[in-house]
């Protein structure tokens, strides 16, 4: 602490130079001390200008009238507290039959750490220090496990994983590990996570405890070819969205082999661009076209079904669909980053409705590319706001992450009983 340059109260007191004994007046002028950052080393949101401390110097001040002046600073200080910001207000958007209901709950924050005694005489004495970098810098894709969350965090680069009960973000890679362009996450029930490298063009392979393994490419001459997009875990086997072949490779972590891959196909099966990838209850997988604007759907067996979807600007069209996730109950979440909004369909592939801004407190999406549903989240943590729909049915959460932005934004899914 004593090699720090100090700043504060002594930077509005005047101060004789050395060797000239007690500390007097000065031709009878006034030192102003203001309950400012710049004055007495407080945070900009603390200073009040309204707030002034004026001392005359006439005689030698000992060394407790300046402890008290001190206090008095001190004090002053502690009695102009910050006043929290109010919670957003939940932005809502409903099907049109009013079956289906989404709700803006505003973004996943960093839980605020009360700063420790030590912390807080620091900041008096010396100023606050430089403000901490954003903890999002270009979020893309997202995957939920085990109560947490994992962000591919392209701008870091690195894997970010969010606490979904105590609301804390922690770097969860280490430097030496840390992946060059993250882009997609992925993670099964042994506790691995899965990263899509789209520079190093392979899948990063973590333990449980974030212990780099050997990584997963189906290009073991390393010619480049393979280029990872999207993750998805299911049943044993993982999907990754090939870019570069139009495919969705599949890996069997079982047999440690990489099995028959699903696609091109061709006409309106075919995949131009795969970018996210999801599963749904009744075991089909579907997988976003961003350059077709469409959602193609395979079932267990690889086998083509209807797709979801069509390339537009109208109504239930998409542009450019990225992130795809589902819920427990079979409603169809897609990111489409052109279109900065959230689209939603039935299980079946009907359209329901569209999540899209600015409305109310929310500012809507710039460039919304990752989502990802919160199994339990209810159970988990209690959200400061709460949505119920008329039936009392508990809600489907899930999160996306806008990678203009820089942030997440929590949404919940309501569903009214059928009668």
């Amino acid at each position: 602490m004593m090699n720090r340059t100090m700043r504060g109260s002594a930077a509005s007191i005047r101060t004789p130079s050395a060797g000239a004994g007690p500390i007097r007046a000065w031709s009878g002028s006034d030192t102003t001390v203001k309950h400012a950052h710049a004055s007495v080393g407080m945070a900009p949101e603390r200073a009040s200008p309204s707030l002034a401390l004026r001392v005359r110097i006439t005689q030698p001040a000992p060394i407790s009238m300046l402890c008290a002046m001190l206090a008095v600073i001190v004090v002053g200080c502690a009695s102009h507290k910050p006043i929290a910001p109010a919670p957003p207000r939940p932005v809502s958007f409903t099907s049109a039959d009013g079956r289906v209901t989404a709700t803006i709950h505003g973004p996943l924050r960093r839980e605020p750490i009360k700063p420790s005694a030590q912390k807080r005489l620091e900041r008096f004495l010396y100023g606050p220090e430089d403000e901490p970098a954003s903890v999002l810098r270009r979020p893309q894709g997202i995957t939920s496990a085990g109560g947490f969350l994992y962000i591919a965090d392209q701008g870091l680069p690195d894997v970010l994983r969010y606490d979904l009960a105590n609301r804390t973000y922690t770097r969860w890679i280490r430097s030496g590990d840390r992946p060059t362009c993250p882009i997609a996450a992925a993670a099964d029930d042994a506790g691995r996570v899965y990263v899509a490298d789209a520079a190093k063009r392979t899948v990063l392979l973590f333990d449980n405890q974030g212990h780099r393994e050997p990584d997963l490419s189906p290009d073991p001459d390393g010619s480049g070819l393979f280029r990872p997009g999207a993750l998805l875990v299911h049943g044993g086997i993982v999907y990754v969205a090939d870019g570069n072949a139009r495919q969705v490779r599949r890996y069997d972590f079982a047999k440690h082999a990489w099995l028959i891959p699903i696609g091109p196909g061709s006409g309106d099966d075919a995949l131009a661009m795969p970018a996210g990838l999801a599963m749904t209850p009744r075991g089909e997988l579907l997988v976003t076209d961003a350059i077709l604007g469409l959602i193609h759907r395979f079932d267990a067996d690889g086998k083509p079904l209807k797709p979801i979807g069509e390339y537009g600007a109208e109504t239930g069209q998409l542009v450019r669909p990225m992130g795809i996730a589902c819920t427990p109950s079979g409603v169809v979440l897609v990111a489409d980053a052109g279109r900065e909004s959230v689209m939603a369909f039935d299980r079946d592939g009907a359209f329901l409705f569209e999540i899209a801004g600015p409305s109310g407190d929310w500012n809507g999406f710039i460039m919304p590319t990752g989502i990802a549903v919160l199994p339990g989240y209810e159970s988990i943590t209690n959200p400061t706001d709460k949505a119920e729909n008329a039936g009392g049915s508990q809600p489907e959460w899930a999160v996306v992450s806008d990678t203009m932005r820089g942030s997440l934004t929590l949404l919940s899914i309501h569903r009214t009983p059928p009668g």
